[in-house]
């Protein structure tokens, strides 16, 4: 059976509850005992669930809101695999009724949920349940936190329940968002260690008509850390909603990287790019092996100073002349004359462009005579040019 809310001060649990959250160290934003306006009376009963397999030694610390407010704190057992409920926290810390903070510590992993009773004729109205936050949960420096479901005016009212959780000053910025984002107010709170406080949102708005609203809170400066709730709150049937809040960590230093992966497959070649600019001359490399010997030149005789060259070109058959020479074959065998005397008995090279094998040439003063088997007179059987060269020394 679903129960009706009435608590100012916590959200209805609507359906199943939510999973538990385990760990060893919790707060309680707000937790007491009060009297309503209509004679109502307020009790936080507490659950403490014990998940390990030894015993859990739990301390409670609670402290009324507000600076300076009164500090108790009591501890306990839980045995393994247990529950222990208090079910009048006031009463178990032996204090005046009043509202504030609970910090709750354990040696063991244990699951730790609030649920605020809402009484009046000796009957329980309207029942809330929440999970206590987990202090690594609350926000530091840089670290902001919000809380949805805000709405207020002549239907509903929203209430901020703020408490510092590790023992250190802490300074935050509270703005409240309309639902497109537009600020509609701001405050700073200063709170000091342990400190608890609520903040009715009207304080900062007025009569203004909100509806699904965001608050939120961002720690601006010192080292404490704040953890947060928020209840709305019906005028008329007073029932109410706890919201709990999100969390939006500052990002932390990057780690070092991993360790590389597989190489993947090698992509398509791409275009290719401008020639790079032509880079310094290498070293000179050894001398390779020397070659074979070439062909020995004509060696001037002692006492030549200078060597005067005739050259030209004339046919195997008929007559053919050029500077210095003649060539004829009338007389038999080809006949070549050289008529500069410059170069009587002047020594000759003479390449014939012949399709046989060999070449005789007798040499003659002045004149050469070029025969080719396998006759050496009489006219030559084919034509074929002859190139000379005469050499002769000055």
């Amino acid at each position: 059976m679903r129960l009706s809310c009435v608590s100012l001060l916590l959200v209805c649990a609507a359906g199943p509850l939510r999973g538990a959250i385990l760990g060893k160290n919790f707060i309680l934003p707000v937790a007491g005992r009060s009297v309503g306006a209509d004679g109502s009376r307020f009790i936080t009963s507490l659950n403490v669930s014990n998940v390990s397999d030894a015993a859990a030694h739990v301390t409670l610390s609670f402290r009324s809101a507000g600076a300076g407010g009164i500090q108790r704190s009591i501890a306990f057992d839980v045995a393994p695999q247990s529950t222990t409920v208090h079910r009048d926290l006031i009463e178990t810390l032996g204090v005046a009724d009043s509202l504030g903070s609970l910090r709750i510590e354990s040696t063991e992993t244990i699951a730790v949920t609030a649920t605020i009773l809402a009484r009046s004729d000796d009957r329980d109205n309207d029942a809330s349940t929440v999970n206590a936050v987990p202090i690594a949960a609350a926000v530091g420096r840089g670290e902001e936190l919000r809380l949805l479901g805000l709405e207020t005016g002549a239907a509903r009212r929203y209430n901020i329940f703020v408490s510092e959780a590790i023992g250190q000053p802490v300074s935050a910025l509270l703005k409240i968002q309309s639902a497109a984002g537009k600020e509609l107010g701001s405050t700073v709170i200063s709170l000091g260690a342990f400190e608890s406080r609520m903040i009715p949102v009207a304080s900062l708005l007025g009569d203004a008509t909100v509806t699904d609203g965001i608050a939120v809170l961002k720690v601006t400066d010192g080292d404490g850390k704040i953890a947060a709730l928020g209840s709305r709150v019906s005028n008329t049937t007073r029932q109410s909603e706890i919201f709990e809040m999100s969390v939006f960590p500052i990002p932390g230093p990057a780690g070092p990287p991993g360790p590389a992966g597989p190489q993947g497959p090698a992509g398509p070649a791409g275009l290719q790019g401008p020639q790079g600019v032509r880079g310094p001359t290498g070293p000179t490399g050894p001398p390779g092996p020397a070659g074979q010997p070439g062909p020995q030149n004509l060696l001037l005789t002692p006492g030549c100073n200078a060597l005067r060259v005739m050259t030209g070109v004339f046919n195997s058959r008929g007559n053919s002349s050029g500077p210095g020479f003649t060539a004829s074959d009338s007389g038999g065998p080809l006949l070549l004359t050289l008529t500069d005397a410059a170069f009587a008995n002047a020594p000759l090279i003479i390449t014939a462009n012949y399709p046989y094998t060999a070449s005789q040439f007798d040499k003659q003063p002045l004149s050469v005579k070029v025969c080719t088997p396998p006759v050496c007179s009489g006219s030559e059987p084919v034509d074929y040019t002859i190139s000379f060269i005469a050499m002769k020394c000055e």
